[in-house]
């Protein structure tokens, strides 16, 4: 049993040394689906623009616009 656990340990640190001395330089940068994740959230933030843009013309004009004298109705 300890015999093998010798040659075992030396194979897993051989085999990881050259991924453990890569630079990481040799990279692509963002995937497509990195673009599509930012491309799919960007397009729910401008769409929710305009809503968001309605709600709040809407609520500077009944703060500052001017409201309307009631009169009472005879039923």
């Amino acid at each position: 049993m300890k015999k093998s656990i010798l040659p075992a340990i030396v194979v897993a640190l051989s085999s990881s040394s050259a991924s453990l001395a890569s630079t990481g330089s040799e990279g692509d940068g963002a995937g497509i689906m990195a673009y599509l994740f930012l491309g799919f959230f960007g397009t729910i933030i401008v769409t929710q623009l305009a809503p968001g843009a309605l709600l709040f013309a809407s609520l500077i004009k009944g703060l500052f616009g001017k409201t309307k004298a009631s009169t009472p109705s005879i039923t």
